[in-house]
């Protein structure tokens, strides 16, 4: 499994283990890789992963992206690359023996966070700096306080039990001193009394019933026999044809949820080279990117109305676009390199 070293001044070594297809890398907290430094852009890179090989791309950060020394826009990353986010270094560790010589130069070892596959979660994880020490701290006052909780919550149900306990034997004695003694010519006078008022309706609804002429009776009942009439037929002995169903279209894209999440390489390993550059290029055509080439012209007009192109300068409206959309463009463009 390869992995990344990130590794800050005055900071322990941080390994994030790459178990993902896309990696987006900044300073803000919903990126996979966060790298809290003032020289590293918000969405400063992405790291795409394909079969066995790794690919990085800058996202035009402000401090850019350097791999062994050199200012990259997009690279394949190697063993032992050793890469610069602005003024932060980290070590690309695509084998175990280049991870132990990251780990032998620190003497507490590296913090290693892995990375969430997409089904564990549903937003990039932030990564934090945590030393052992501060660890014991939290861990030896949240013990503390577990204890005072559980000492304080035994007193007051013990203390509550006990006076609660003398009120329910005085509501007791209480109950049995108001029970009446019932007479029994007060019994007989009660079930001579009319019965209860929740009756008379129904009494009423049946009287108004049996005044009603027979036409009227009929009258009344012909919807009801219009309705059983209906739901006969359907109940008949005859086969039922069920129609199929239509799912409403959602447009002519190969991925309409493309700039909503991340695709893995797995979506995109079956699909051919064709549609590897409509994948890629529908994801520009919603965000109004304007085709120049013939080809990209001639797929602009199977969109008809879900396409409008108003910027034909692709990098700007790649910058324009968000995480997802500029993470999958970068891995498709990793996949149509390998071909």
């Amino acid at each position: 499994m390869a992995r990344l070293v990130v590794n800050r001044e005055e900071a322990d070594l941080v390994t994030h283990e790459l178990t993902r297809d896309i990696f987006t890398i900044g300073s803000a907290p919903l990126n996979h890789i966060v790298i809290d430094d003032p020289a590293v852009s918000a969405q400063h890179a992405i790291l795409a992963r394909v079969a066995d090989s790794y690919w990085l791309k800058d996202l035009n950060s402000t401090n850019g992206t350097q791999v062994n020394g050199v200012s990259i826009s997009d690279a394949e990353l190697k063993d032992g690359d050793k890469i610069q986010f602005g003024s932060v270094v980290a070590v690309f560790c695509g084998t175990l023996q280049t991870l132990m010589k990251q780990m032998s130069s620190s003497p507490a070892g590296p913090l290693i966070l892995p990375v969430l596959a997409q089904a564990e979660r549903e937003r990039p994880m932030a990564t934090a700096q945590i030393s052992p020490s501060s660890s014991r701290k939290s861990t030896l006052i949240a013990v503390v306080i577990a204890i005072l909780m559980i000492v304080g919550g035994a007193g007051w149900y013990f203390g509550h039990k006990r006076e609660i306990a003398p009120e329910k034997l005085s509501g007791s004695a209480q109950a049995e001193r108001q029970i009446p003694i019932v007479n029994p010519t007060e019994d007989e006078a009660a079930r001579k009394q009319p019965e209860p008022i929740a009756t008379q309706p129904q009494r009423k609804a049946a009287k108004d019933l049996t005044v009603l002429p027979t036409e009227d009776v009929a009258r009344a009942q012909q919807p009801q026999q219009e309705v059983g009439a209906k739901e006969g037929s359907a109940v008949s002995n005859s086969p039922t044809i069920v129609q199929p169903s239509i799912a409403p279209a959602s447009g002519p894209w190969l991925f309409p949820d493309s700039s909503s999440r991340y695709l893995s390489a797995t979506d995109l390993s079956n699909l051919s080279s064709a549609d590897l550059w409509r994948a890629r290029n529908e994801i520009f055509a919603r965000k109004g990117y304007k085709f120049s080439t013939p080809r990209g012209i001639a797929f602009a007009r199977t969109l008809g109305n879900y396409y409008r192109g108003v910027d034909d300068d692709q990098g700007r409206v790649f910058n324009n676009m968000n995480q997802y959309e500029r993470a999958n463009v970068t891995l498709i463009r990793a996949i149509e390199r390998r071909r």
